[in-house]
């Protein structure tokens, strides 16, 4: 129990950043519908299936506990990829900078 405890701490500290991304990528009303609609497919089928298998084929949920673990890890580290490093999508959103302006093309003469 204390495996998942910890999974489930660890998702709830993720939550925030992603809501903000999924807002700032998508329309307001997108963001809020997207994000119940994930929440309800991984807790209302994903993670019980996830369980489920792994008892039936191990007796254990140890591989589920394991699945979940490399899930998120991936998670983490796409979302830094293309959200927060630096040049990501979000990293000057979140400092609250303005954004690099864009290069402007000028015609030879």
């Amino acid at each position: 129990m204390a495996p998942f405890m910890g999974i489930w701490a660890l998702t709830e500290l993720g939550a925030p950043p992603s809501r903000l991304a999924v807002a700032y990528l998508l329309a307001p009303g997108a963001a809020s519908a997207a994000g119940f609609a994930g929440s309800l497919a991984y807790g209302a089928f994903f993670i019980p299936k996830s369980f489920g298998s792994s008892i039936a084929m191990t007796g254990s949920a140890a591989f589920a506990l394991y699945g979940f673990l490399a899930f998120y890890l991936s998670c983490i580290a796409i979302t830094w990829f293309f959200y927060t490093r630096k040049g990501g999508l979000l990293f000057d959103v979140e400092r609250r900078r303005p954004a690099a302006p864009a290069a402007v093309a000028t015609p030879a003469q």
